[in-house]
């Protein structure tokens, strides 16, 4: 029938345009009279007479604005909308009825009775003023469609503009020929997130339409041929025959895969409509996707004091995009400001406690949503207890020393204790504390610290301090002549202390010219140990004495003595016999000058024998506090020569005798002191005196010494030779004769003023009341001459090498 209509007015066209126009055509208008003045009413009844028309402004609309007409006639008429050039061609009575002139999809010819719709502006044209004309007359350009008037027609007419729709995804018009169907909604708009939302609405004008959603496998399915009876349940509208409508909410089941949304008019499914009538109806299909703020990227919601947490809010639903990217705010504080405008965050908490942080997004529709998350915070790592300066010190006996700390922790060091050999010393609050300690007992020793922090979290750390002697020790001078004679044995002490290392040992290297232990340090070779040692020079020359006292812990300290020692006495003693052998003047200057030597060794004898002295007075007074109080007899007045010791004045003797160091008067001298008296000293007594040597006395006790660094040179006096004194003056064989006479005879030796003549010996006898006793030390051998008044049976004396207590007998 269509086709008929379509193609007589296809041959009207043709015919009215070959034949030219009459003056009966010319100016010929169909003008409708404008409802509402050029504004849109909400709601118009109106009558339109037969063979007129009325239209109505709807202004100039945007391509995709959705127009709903609400419409209710009592007879027949023409609903057209036109654009503004459309209407000029309807007002000029040519033709219009093609898709170039009308909105074909919301034209309704003929329309009787009452219906609502919704015409969306079509997206492929320009903005542009359109119209709605009612048209109720038979025009000459309808070619004989539609309604051509005949009567008065009542018309109630409602025109409105839905609020527009970010997601709509369909609204308009769907004409469905019978058994056909249309998918409606591209399935690349149909991949949404879960809890998005589908809402589905039908306004039916003609037959009894389906609407339903299938997912890809369904529809491959429905399109077989195959009813739809398997369809996304809730996502329907079955028989539109009636308004209505339909939400379906995505659930996990159906999300983030495509979906098909499908209007049908064929039989089925159950409870549908069967297709057998065309169908005509609005579809109205919107999408609210979900908009789910979501905080994503912490993997536990209890963190640690400090512990940096990284957030994001890409997980955010947003397969629609419907959120916008560009406008992430963070509340890291939950103070109300939102302190961060990204899609990512990160942030800490100093203390421990519960914090909350918020996100907020915002949807492209103009929508909000925000979420919460609360973090527990909680101090989970321990402390680091920590002391400066090191794991192992060194400290002396006594010294105190200071420890400092500090310790670290995530949140904050609560206290700390100090632990001394694993005892409890000291509680200290908080950190960067002081610990003041000494140790006065040697060894290692472990000093603790453990730090807490407010959680009760605990860690401790170690020192050790090695406690001992770190003080070289304290040494005096070397006491000891400094100008010797080669081939002499001589005397040196060093006094050392060490209050903490009492264990010392003296060490002496007699010369430094040489290195004999070949260890590079020619000041240590050891040659004789102990604080108090004798020792012989062989060649002359100037040495250097070092002395090295080492305490326990080998801390040593060095003593320096300079020593000259002069050459042997061998060319002095053939001068000295040439002289008395031979007479002459160059004899008696060798003479002198072998006097003077004797001279230079009595001064050395008394050096040394001050040297012992000194030795024998400080062992006295050691053993002061324990010796024994002499007795009356022990305290009797004892009396020695006077130039033994150095005691009181010389009153007789002449130069000979002094430089021998004998002869002369007697003085008074104390109790228990005597003269060392050597090998070379008796031979030289005995050279004064032609008699025959007295014997030992037999109740000379056996030398045993004990801190004898070298052993005593045995006496072997031979006849002519040279003899070595203790002083470390050396006689000629010839000299020791005279001296041996004329001491022997007790005749003082005077120096001639002239070196014309000799000294001549003296030939008075000596007094027979002499009471020289001479004895041996117990401890050490020493020898020593005693002056013991006529009476005095039994003495005891000090030795005036060691000072050890010795009794003499006649």
């Amino acid at each position: 029938m269509r086709r008929a209509r379509f193609a007589l007015l296809l041959v009207s066209l043709l015919l009215l345009s070959a034949m030219p126009l009459t003056s009966a055509d010319e100016g010929r208008a169909t003008p409708c009279d404008e409802i509402g003045s050029g504004a849109i009413p909400a709601s118009v009844q109106t009558s339109i007479p037969d063979q007129e028309c009325r239209q109505v402004s709807l202004g100039t609309i945007t391509p995709g604005t959705v127009v709903e007409f609400d419409l209710t006639a009592d007879s027949a008429f023409d609903f057209l909308v036109f654009s503004s050039v459309a209407l000029d061609s309807y007002a000029n009575d040519q033709s219009y009825r093609s898709a170039a002139y009308w909105a074909e999809d919301t034209v309704f010819e003929s329309f009787s009775g009452s219906a609502r719709w919704h015409w969306t502006v079509p997206t492929d044209q320009s903005e542009k003023n359109w119209y709605v004309v009612l048209d109720n007359l038979a025009h000459p350009g309808d070619g004989g469609e539609g309604a051509q008037g005949g009567g008065m027609v009542m018309i109630d007419i409602a025109i409105s503009f839905p609020d527009p729709n970010a997601w709509t995804l369909h609204d308009g018009l769907v004409n469905l020929g019978v058994n056909s169907h249309l998918k409606l909604v591209d399935e690349n708009l149909l991949v949404l997130d879960e809890g998005s939302q589908i809402a589905i609405g039908g306004l039916p004008m003609s037959g009894d339409p389906d609407v339903f959603l299938l997912t890809a496998s369904q529809r491959l399915s429905y399109l077989d041929g195959t009813s739809p009876e398997f369809r996304v349940p809730g996502a329907d509208l079955l028989s539109v025959t009636t308004e209505d409508s339909t939400v379906f909410t995505v659930d996990a089941m159906h999300a983030n895969q495509p979906l098909y949304l499908y209007a049908d008019n064929e039989v089925g499914p159950t409870g549908g409509g069967d297709g057998q009538t065309a169908a005509i109806f609005t579809v109205i299909v919107t999408l609210l996707p979900v908009l789910d703020a979501t905080i994503s990227g912490m993997s536990n919601l209890t963190v640690d004091v400090g512990e940096p947490v990284m957030l994001s809010a890409n997980n955010t639903p947003n397969l629609s995009d419907q959120v916008d990217t560009s406008a992430h705010e963070w509340d890291l504080d939950f103070d109300g400001q939102y302190e961060l405008n990204r899609a990512w965050a990160e942030t800490s908490w100093a203390n421990p406690g519960n914090h909350t942080i918020r996100l907020r997004v915002h949807g492209t529709d103009g929508r909000l949503d925000s979420v919460n998350v609360t973090f527990i915070v909680q101090d989970m790592t321990d402390p680091l207890a920590v002391i400066n300066g090191g794991t192992n010190l060194v400290r002396g006996f006594g010294e105190s020393f200071t420890l400092a700390s500090s310790s670290t922790d995530n949140h904050m060091i609560d206290r700390e204790e100090w632990w001394v050999d694993g005892t409890l010393d000291t509680v200290q609050n908080g950190t960067g504390n002081s610990f003041v300690h000494t140790f006065f007992e040697g060894g290692d020793h472990e000093i603790t610290l453990k730090a807490f922090d407010f959680a009760g979290r605990g860690d401790e750390t170690s020192v050790t301090v090695n406690v001992r002697d770190v003080t070289d020790p304290e040494v005096e001078t070397i006491v000891g002549p400094k100008d010797v004679i080669a081939g002499e044995e001589n005397t040196w002490r060093l006094n050392a202390t060490d209050p903490n290392s009492p264990g010392l040992t003296w060490s002496w290297d007699f010369d430094r010219s040489v290195d004999i232990d070949q260890d590079g340090d020619t000041t240590n070779d050891a040659q004789v140990t102990g604080d108090l040692v004798t020792w012989t020079f062989e060649k002359a020359g100037t040495y250097s004495i070092t002395c090295t006292v080492t305490n326990a812990e080998g801390l040593t300290t060095q003593e320096e003595l300079s020593v000259h020692v002069s050459g042997d006495e061998t060319l002095v003693r053939k001068t000295s016999e040439m002289v008395l052998y031979g007479g002459g003047i160059l004899g008696i200057i060798v003479v002198l000058v072998g006097g003077f030597l004797l001279f230079q060794r009595a001064q050395q004898s008394r050096a040394n024998e001050e040297l012992m002295q000194m030795e024998s007075s400080r062992r006295a007074e050691e053993e002061a506090e324990a010796a024994h109080e002499p007795g009356h007899e022990e305290q009797l007045t004892m009396f020695q020569r006077s130039e033994s010791a150095g005691y009181g004045r010389r009153d007789t003797g002449d130069e000979m005798s002094q430089i021998a160091g004998v002869g002369g008067g007697y003085s008074a001298a104390p109790v228990a002191e005597a003269r060392p008296i050597s090998a070379s000293d008796a031979e030289l007594l005995a050279a004064f005196d032609d008699s025959e040597p007295e014997p030992e006395p037999a109740a000379k006790a056996e030398p045993a010494p004990a801190q004898k660094a070298s052993p005593e040179p045995e006496e072997k006096p031979v006849q002519g030779s040279a003899t070595v004194l203790s002083s470390g003056i050396e006689l000629p064989g010839v000299l020791h004769d005279v001296a041996k006479r004329e001491a022997a005879q007790n005749i003082p030796v005077e120096p001639e003023p002239a070196p014309q003549s000799a000294p001549e010996p003296s030939t008075e006898p000596t007094p027979e009341s002499s009471t020289e006793l001479v004895g041996a030390c117990d401890q050490c051998g020493q020898r020593y001459a005693v002056d013991m008044p006529s009476g005095i049976a039994e003495a005891r004396i000090d030795c005036p090498k060691c000072g050890a207590r010795n009794t003499i007998r006649r």
